[in-house]
């Protein structure tokens, strides 16, 4: 959405600019944010990026993004933009959680891959 760049970079340029629009140090952000556990799954793309159903996977993403939201989780699903890989983020307060999560979407995906 905002450039074609790799998306860490672009991530870096948004926070160094949500750091100066809230004047804030960055060593001042560090302590205002818990980890959770996390877990990333990529899932080899068998066909082009451009042919994977989109609209298909994020229905499912959505689906378990609406159950994990109510145990503070979240679920994000994209294609990578530099390896032929569908990425599959979970995370939540608890271990166990991320890698249900986790499992259940990587079954429900491959399909799609």
């Amino acid at each position: 959405e905002f450039t074609g760049t790799g998306d860490g970079l672009c991530t870096a340029v948004l926070f160094l600019n949500a750091v100066k629009d809230l004047r804030e140090d960055i060593s001042s952000l560090i302590d205002r944010f818990g980890r959770y556990p996390q877990k990333l799954t990529n899932l080899t793309l068998k066909k082009p990026r451009e042919l994977v159903d989109m609209d298909a996977v994020n229905k499912i993403a959505a689906e378990y993004e609406s159950e994990i939201s109510k145990l503070n989780g979240r679920v994000f699903i994209r294609t990578s933009g530099t390896e032929p890989l569908l990425r599959i983020l979970v995370e939540a307060p608890e271990k166990n959680i991320v890698d249900d999560f986790s499992h259940i979407l990587s079954e429900k995906l491959e399909k799609f891959c």
